[in-house]
């Protein structure tokens, strides 16, 4: 029978830490960011934070009143 080595534990679970790594962008982050300073509401901000982008297009459409205006 193969057993598993104690190195082949540390290897998974680095790899698994590197895909967290690429899964969370910088949508995600911003769209976490806008949440808190909105809301002040942790379960809210992750939940934003997995909507990402759409959360940010949504603010952006919906907050633009908060947006200081190019001149």
């Amino acid at each position: 029978m193969d057993q598993m080595k104690d190195d082949d534990v540390c290897d998974h679970s680095l790899e698994d830490i590197g895909m967290i790594g690429r899964m969370i962008g910088l949508g995600n982050i911003l769209a976490a960011i806008i949440s808190w300073v909105t809301w002040h509401s942790i379960p809210w901000a992750i939940v934003h934070g997995l909507c990402s982008y759409f959360y940010i297009l949504y603010w952006a459409l919906t907050q633009s009143h908060l947006i200081a205006p190019l001149r």
